[in-house]
Formats: C-alpha cells, structure tokens, sequence
C-alpha cells in the first residue's frame, strides 16, 4: 500500500464522521427531554430537530424509539402525564359524570393536541384512563364486557 493510499484512509478515518464502533450516549430519558424540550417550542416534532437536540444522527434515534411515530408516542405520553386526575364521581348520575368528563377530555385536547393522535386511533396512550372509565360506568350500573 502506498503512502498516498495510506494517508488517505487515514484522513477518511479521522474525519469523524463515522460513528461506528461508538453510540452515543442517548438513553429514554435524554430522548424524554429532548422532545419536551423540542415541542415547547414548535407544534410538531421531526426526528431531525430531536436528534440534532440531542446531538446524534437521525439514525441513532431510530435505533432508539423506531421513527416519528415512537417520538409521538412520547411526546403524547409526556402530556398524558401533565394531566389531572379523572373527573370525581361524587354528586354525579351516570349522565352528568358522563358530561364532565367529556369537558376534561375537550380541554386535555385543548392544552395538548399532541394527545389527538391516540384519540383519532381510539386508543388511551397507557390504557389506564380507559379502564377506570369503563369500571366507573360498571360501578353505575353498566354491564361489564370482555
């Protein structure tokens, strides 16, 4: 091998554009934060405005969450967090409580419109909502279906 060929491999090398044989460190939580911080301030996220929040190449986030729907998810779960307990039954019949909580669902919406994704699916991002509003109608007087 020539000291051409040899100097130019090595110039390649040192570039530091490869990132093999070396992740960057990025875990969930550096991701949790980049996409809190990242959605503060614009209304949709991309994989490109996180990683380069974090630092790293899109790829290596990809690695990470799976791509722009895995980013959603957190970022909708994150919101989910921010939210106040469900609607207290007390006081309430079956309707009325019904309306209540259809009012803290509108002004979830509202404050987090990230959360329409999972609404739109008909899906509750971590299902625990779901199950406490279904074993609140039984406890009314619903029947329970599997």
């Amino acid at each position: 091998m020539s000291a051409t060929k040899t100097n130019s491999f090595m110039q390649a090398g040192s570039r530091g554009k490869s990132r093999r044989g070396r992740t960057p460190s990025i875990d969930m939580e550096k991701i949790e934060n980049a996409v809190r911080e990242v959605g503060a301030q614009m209304e949709d996220i991309s994989m490109k405005d996180v990683a380069d929040f974090l630092g790293v190449n899109v790829t290596t986030l990809y690695r990470h969450v799976g791509g722009i729907d895995g980013l959603r998810r957190i970022r909708a779960s994150l919101s989910r967090s921010d939210l106040p307990a469900l609607p207290a039954t007390k006081g309430h019949t079956w309707q009325s409580w019904l309306k209540v909580l259809a009012d803290y669902y509108r002004s979830a919406l509202l404050q987090h419109p990230d959360l329409l994704d999972f609404v739109q699916a008909a899906l509750d991002p971590d299902f625990l909502n779901l199950e406490q509003e279904a074993s609140i109608l039984v406890q009314y007087g619903f029947e329970p279906r599997a």
